[in-house]
């Protein structure tokens, strides 16, 4: 339920912009006579200031026509506080949780009347129970998205609604370090489906994919989820074992991720012709998937059949032109048939996974070849951007157990 908006109004602390020695960075000074830097850049958007982060506050709007009776709601990658402001106004309790120390100050003095978390999604981070929640142009930017998600649904009470914002994948699209990818609609929702989220609605915004989604409360996915991490540490045998306990009446998408699963840890336990059969039967139970074709082309062009292989992969592409698996993969066989558009399809495998090494190093040399040598190494460049964003350590991490709040003073 959306509480009276006037009951929760404050005066809100309209910062005036000071510009810094650089000309991405200004200071922010506050009537109350606080002075926060703030940085304009993909990384976030600040009240009153252009950039090339795009604006977000539509998808807080969108959150609260839901009409949802909640008493606490998350803001996933807070910020500087913009829609933080929107959600403070209309629910009892609101908490940001964002990883930079200077956005979370900046959002403390913009909207006081939230409370703020600082720490890092994706490193075994532990919230409050929430019933709403909301998770907009985050994970786009993170190494490991599955990681964050499924720290949302573990703080999402069964009845919890998650509002989740990305940019659209396109292949000619231009992502600026932070931003590693953007999604397509099948990616983002087979994300949440993996990641223990029902699909409930999708709404319409332009370049954005916007998801509203609710806890799986199937068994099954904690199974899928589980089975995935086994996968990761190199314990096959153990995920089938999982694996054969996922019902077989699950919701049809998280069956076709079981089945995946199970093909991922076959794979590892050298059972090709397993794998095959399970990927051939997740294609017919799911044709407008491209990851049923990509598992049958990887087999393909292990037995030999490159000319096969290329086939499944460009059906892959047709299928999810968004998709950067489906894409480098395509690429990688054009390069082995020598195909004339190999340069065109690492090009694109680029565009949708800029951060991605292989993808990079095989366009800068495609692009060396052509003469094109500041191109190149622009590419390079770039993706040092991203591995310097890995490395980097994060500024904090919520300490174990559950995260400690902070308002800055």
């Amino acid at each position: 339920m959306i509480r009276d908006l006037t009951s929760r109004a404050v005066a809100r602390d309209e910062p005036r912009y000071v510009q810094g020695p650089s000309r991405s960075e200004l200071w922010a000074h506050f009537h109350s006579g606080a002075v926060v830097r703030v940085e304009s850049g993909r990384v976030r958007r600040y009240p009153g200031l252009e950039g090339p982060a795009p604006p977000t506050r539509s998808f807080y709007l969108q959150l609260l026509a839901l009409d949802l009776r909640a008493e606490h709601v998350l803001d996933a990658g807070c910020g500087s506080g913009i829609g933080t402001a929107q959600l403070a106004g209309a629910f009892p309790s609101v908490t940001g949780v964002d990883k930079d120390r200077i956005a979370l100050e900046y959002a403390g003095r913009y909207e006081p009347r939230a409370q703020y978390v600082r720490a890092t999604f994706g490193a075994g981070l532990r919230l409050e129970p929430c019933q709403a929640a909301i998770c907009a142009d985050l994970l786009g930017h993170v190494s490991d998205p599955e990681l964050v998600v499924a720290e949302l649904r573990s703080a999402c009470v069964r009845d919890a609604r998650l509002l989740v914002a990305e940019p659209q994948a396109d292949p000619f699209q231009c992502l600026l370090p932070p931003a590693r990818r953007a999604f397509s609609r099948r990616g983002l929702e087979a994300l949440l489906i993996r990641s223990g989220f029902e699909i409930e609605t999708w709404c319409d915004s332009g370049s954005f994919l916007i998801a509203v989604a609710r806890p799986c409360l199937a068994p099954g996915y904690e199974r899928v989820q589980s089975a995935v991490a086994l996968i990761r540490q190199q314990r096959p045998a153990a995920a089938l074992e999982l694996i054969r306990r996922v019902d077989a009446h699950v919701p049809s998408r998280l069956g076709l991720e079981a089945q995946l699963v199970e093909a991922r840890a076959r794979l590892e336990l050298a059972e090709l012709d397993t794998v095959l059969d399970i990927v051939q039967r997740a294609e017919s139970n799911h044709p407008y998937d491209p990851r049923p074709l990509l598992a049958q082309a990887a087999l393909a062009l292990e037995g030999g059949s490159v000319t096969r292989a290329a086939e499944l992969a460009a059906r892959a592409v047709r299928l999810d032109p968004g998709d950067a698996s489906a894409a480098r993969a395509a690429a990688r066989l054009a390069d082995v048939l020598g195909h004339p558009d190999a340069s065109m399809a690492w090009q694109i495998a680029h565009n949708l996974a800029p951060s991605e090494p292989e993808t990079a190093a095989r366009l800068a040399e495609e692009l060396r070849a052509r003469g094109q040598m500041s191109e190149a190494r622009a590419v390079l460049q770039r993706q040092r951007e991203y591995e310097k964003d890995v490395g980097r350590s994060p500024r904090a991490r919520a300490s174990p157990g559950r995260a400690g709040r902070s308002r800055p003073a």
